[in-house]
């Protein structure tokens, strides 16, 4: 019975259609809107609102569909110019112009028009409007809003001056409250510009962001393994263990910023003066042995592990400041992904996919910089200190003040690498601990390695953004796919220009003029490279939003951009639209959430890898005592001098020493 409607029900339809088909062939027609209603009142777009995105991809369908057919003697005739389907078949199909996908992998027609003709008829560009709306909506919602929360987690040392009158305000009179709401608002105008130009920054350089993280993470662990090696070998003092941990919690502390004289700053010598009781205490110790001695060295090491446990507790968690956005930001390519399920076909929800798969990198940047031991907040160091007020803050950019109210001075995140790496270097020369300075020193082979799984986490997202881009019609290489290229190219060369700054030192070596024009050179080049960035990101990003990619030029292959002989796809939810969506876009989309997940869950482990190790260490100061197997290098004779933690000649005496857990002789 149920088959029997069924085959009733599609019988009738084709006599409705053949009917009508019959009827419209047996009319006399004078226009073609009589067949096809959503053929009347057209016109082309003119060249002053196509300028102004008034240009439309659907309305210029239409006026190619009104072109591939005529009224010869009343009735209606393909011309084939832009449609190959008859109007009768027209009529039996989805209409082609403006269609959604319906459940049906057979699509609409495909009208198709040569480029200049669409130029001519259609010129300019569409602005985002109408059902456009939606996909501008995810991209700006769901992966650029999210963006701003996971730039501000990336640590900085200057942000925009917000002066204090904007808050000076007295709630409790007339005028106060009624000139509250506009102060208000003029400083939250001020913190959004300041998110927004920090956001521009880090979405500018992700290389260098990147590569200085991997580059002071890969520094925490060689330092953390140098102290634990030279403890199972007897041959490092707590005093040396206490200043190598203290240098990887404040190593991204600008080592000469207030500098005295001796080319050290205030971070060196504050830090340095937080294992000064220990320094006195462990020298009293191996001297006398005595009861006394041994409890006040006790005494010295808890403190010393008390300051460095609380200064790693003070960082934000990991999970909380990076793993839960990121967790947010995969439900956007979740939502991403259904749109594209609801709506295959759609070129739009393919392009907004491919940016989000692109501004991965701003998670990505996040989540390395909350892999660091280093605390992002000086602060803590200042409180741990605690000797004096803030007499000064350093310098800054015109208009922008420091981030923290501190005497210390924060390197920027694209510099922190470099900075651990000058507190390593200073540590071993000052101290002549063993053999620190070829541990810490990054050969050709490490700056290698670090520059790929730098250049690796940039590449992914680019690749996924062009691979999207590419595989949406007109399939080819265009502007879009052109622009993730570009991006990733100027990243690819702002990394090398930052291994070259990093080699060189920072061009801090010398002051001849061949050196100053190499620094000059690199200016210029980073000043370019970052440009070009700048605009493939967050132009690009502009431009999707607005629509400006939607013109001719960009639905044409490059390799046609000189002849112009190409054909562009008018029409909407075509067969090999929906065929791509299902076998590419959707795929890529997975993969790009996947990959965001694998490489958080990874910066998770590897940063409480590095904590459990810290803590280790940290809880092996009350492990040992003080016994004959040790032997440590002690600058100066011991005298009374050498009792008050000055450094006196550079004699170096052996004192034996006896440990519970070291059963080696070595020199330190």
């Amino acid at each position: 019975m149920i088959r029997d409607k069924i085959r009733f029900s599609f019988v009738l339809s084709i006599l409705v259609l053949l009917s009508k088909t019959t009827a419209a062939e047996a009319r006399n027609y004078t226009t073609l809107s009589e067949v096809f209603p959503q053929l009347q009142g057209l016109s082309p777009v003119s060249k002053h609102a196509g300028e102004l995105g008034g240009q439309s991809y659907t309305k210029c369908c239409l006026l190619a569909v009104n072109a591939s057919f005529d009224i010869v003697n009343g009735s209606i005739e393909s011309n084939g110019r832009f449609i190959s389907d008859s109007y009768s078949h027209l009529l039996a199909q989805q209409w082609p112009c403006g269609a959604a996908y319906n459940g049906s992998r057979a699509g609409a027609p495909v009208v198709k028009a040569p480029y200049s003709w669409v130029n001519s008829n259609c010129p300019g560009w569409e602005k985002n409007r109408g059902s456009n709306v939606d996909d501008w909506a995810l991209l700006f919602v769901g992966f650029l809003l999210p963006a701003v929360a996971f730039c501000l987690i990336i640590p900085r040392s200057q942000e925009l001056n917000i002066s204090r009158r904007l808050f000076d305000v007295e709630l409790g009179r007339v005028s106060g409250l009624l000139s509250s709401p506009l102060l208000a608002l003029a400083a939250g105008l001020l913190v959004g510009i300041d998110t927004i130009l920090w956001l521009v920054f880090v979405f500018t350089a992700p290389g260098p962001i990147i590569f200085s993280g991997l580059y002071e993470a890969y520094l925490d662990k060689k330092l953390l393994g140098f102290v634990r090696t030279k403890i199972e070998n007897g041959r490092l003092s707590r005093t040396d263990r206490a200043r190598i941990l203290f240098a990887i919690l404040v190593g991204n502390l600008d080592l000469h910023w207030g500098d005295t004289g001796d080319g050290k700053g205030k971070a060196w010598r504050d830090t340095q003066s937080l294992v000064s009781n220990l320094d006195i205490a462990e020298r009293r110790a191996l001297r006398s042995q005595d009861d006394t001695d041994l409890k006040a060295l006790d005494v010295a090491v808890r403190g010393v592990k008390v300051r460095l446990r609380s200064m790693l507790a003070c960082q934000y968690p990991y999970g909380s400041t990076v793993g839960a956005p990121v967790v947010f930001y995969m439900g956007s390519f979740v939502y991403a992904l259904k749109e594209i399920s609801n709506k295959l076909g759609a070129n739009s929800s393919s392009h907004t996919l491919a940016f989000g798969c692109l501004w991965i990198i701003m998670p990505l940047e996040a989540i390395i910089s909350g892999c660091l031991l280093a605390g992002n907040n000086p602060n803590t160091l200042e409180g741990i200190v605690g000797t004096q007020e803030l007499t000064g803050s350093y310098p800054t950019l015109p208009g922008f003040v420091p981030v923290y109210e501190t005497g210390y001075k924060p390197a920027w995140m694209w510099n922190r690498g470099r900075s651990k790496q000058h507190w390593a270097d200073a540590i071993a020369q000052h101290y002549d601990m063993d053999n620190l300075a070829d541990v810490a020193m990054t050969k050709i082979q490490d700056w290698f390695k670090i520059a790929l799984v730098s250049l690796s986490l940039i590449l992914v997202p680019c690749v996924l953004a062009f691979i999207l881009a590419y595989f949406t019609p007109t399939v080819g290489i265009s502007c879009r796919s052109m622009t993730f290229m570009f991006y990733f190219i100027s990243e690819f060369f702002l990394t090398m220009l930052w291994i070259w700054k990093y080699l060189e030192n920072g061009f801090t070596r010398g002051t001849s003029l061949t050196q100053r024009r190499r620094e000059l050179v690199w200016y210029v080049l980073v000043t370019f490279c970052a440009a070009c960035a700048m605009f493939m990101g967050i132009g690009g990003t502009v431009m999707q939003i607005m629509g400006v990619y939607r013109n001719p030029l960009c639905n044409l292959p490059v390799g046609q951009w000189i002849s112009k002989e190409g054909l562009i796809v008018l029409s909407s939810n075509t067969p090999l639209a929906i065929q791509l969506a299902h076998d590419t876009w959707l795929p890529i989309g997975v993969s790009g959430a996947s990959f965001l997940g694998f490489i958080c869950y990874m910066g998770w482990w590897y940063n409480t890898y590095l904590r459990m190790h810290f803590g280790d260490l940290v809880a092996s100061f009350d492990a040992e005592e003080v016994g004959p197997s040790t032997f440590l290098h002690l600058k100066g004779n011991l005298s009374r001098s050498d009792v008050t933690g000055r450094e006196g000649s550079s004699n170096v005496q052996e004192l034996h020493l006896k440990g519970d857990n070291h059963d080696e002789k070595g020199q330190v």
